[in-house]
């Protein structure tokens, strides 16, 4: 019940991760609230969530916390759960991650990566892919004439008519 003792239990074992990945000669990074690994050029943050650490966290707001219940709610459920469907998705089209990466790329061209998040860009993607547009243009009306019988095509095939006009 005590939201002090669970952070500094976190924290301890959160350094205790840590210390243990330094001994086997893996990159990490152990943070009060996250623990941060580097393996094969690749970063990952863990972070771990008890049960009744949200609602502790938005009952007891008199002391300083990493985050409040709402943002431990969208970092530790949300987001995960976001990044599972965007996998999934990218795995349903092959188009999809290359597509993200070229708008994020077009994003960070025009200078705007400081103001679009990385997950607007995937979203906005991903919103893309699944909706159910159509993408084939409207085409003008076109005229169509029944070929006459005295045509050299007597079969009686329609022929597109082009009105075209001559100066003189």
């Amino acid at each position: 019940e005590d939201v002090r003792a669970m952070l500094r239990l976190k924290a301890a074992l959160y350094l205790a991760l840590g210390e243990e990945l330094q001994s086997q000669h893996i990159a990490s990074r152990a943070n009060f609230d996250f623990l941060d690994i580097a393996r094969n050029g690749f970063v990952f943050r863990l972070r771990f969530m008890v049960p009744k650490e949200e609602k502790l966290r938005e009952s007891n707001i008199s002391f300083w916390v990493p985050c409040s219940g709402e943002e431990l709610r969208v970092q530790t459920v949300i987001l995960p759960t976001v990044s599972s469907h965007l996998t999934s998705l990218s795995l349903q089209h092959a188009a999809f991650p290359l597509t993200v990466r070229y708008l994020k790329q077009w994003v960070a061209s025009h200078s705007l990566s400081n103001y679009i998040p990385d997950i607007f860009c995937e979203l906005v993607v991903a919103h893309a892919f699944l909706t159910k547009s159509q993408t084939i243009p409207k085409l003008p009306p076109q005229r169509f004439s029944e070929s006459s019988p005295s045509s050299p095509s007597s079969t009686g095939a329609c022929t597109l008519s082009s009105s075209t006009s001559t100066r003189s």
